[in-house]
């Protein structure tokens, strides 16, 4: 997306609930790959500082499932600031998740990830982009795909002015 489609986008995303609300936002502002999102925790979020550290990826092995991995490089091991506003969203998201949290009682599995499933598991990969599938169909938006916002990410650093080796190492090549 350039800018004003990616403007558009981030206004839609407004009325979103608040889970994909987040994870989209944070696609967008953050250039994370797919597992890099999932695999994050909140012992990685550092709410003072406004910085995400990228440390795990999460992964897929059909008949294994879903797995704690290491990022795709060790140059993807990163720490990323991220604006005011997209750490808001954390925080509407955890106060969200901890009421999610105290419904399902014993039943939930304490991993400290942050996109999970009903019961505190990894959320799988694929529903941020199923989600992301039917919200761009829902509002006549051109097909988006989860990468596509990491692209979406680096075009908006560049026409930003930020140097290449600045936006290369912030994606974490």
């Amino acid at each position: 997306m350039d800018d004003k489609e990616a403007l558009a986008f981030l206004e839609l995303l407004e009325e979103e609930p608040i889970k994909y609300k987040l994870a989209l936002n944070l696609l967008i502002f953050s250039g994370l790959r797919r597992g890099e999102i999932g695999g994050l925790k909140w012992s990685d979020i550092d709410f003072d500082d406004k910085i995400i550290t990228v440390k795990r990826a999460l992964k897929y092995i059909a008949g294994v499932g879903l797995f704690e991995g290491e990022t795709k490089t060790f140059k993807s091991r990163r720490s990323i600031k991220l604006p005011d506003f997209v750490f808001d969203l954390f925080k509407a998201y955890k106060v969200w998740q901890l009421e999610e949290r105290l419904k399902v009682g014993d039943r939930w599995q304490d991993h400290d990830f942050i996109f999970t499933r009903w019961n505190g598991e990894p959320m799988s990969l694929d529903t941020i982009g199923g989600y992301l599938k039917k919200f761009t169909d829902k509002h006549g938006l051109k097909p988006v795909h989860l990468h596509s916002l990491r692209h979406t990410n680096a075009s908006i650093l560049i026409a930003s002015g930020v140097d290449l080796k600045t936006v290369s190492s912030r994606l974490g090549h």
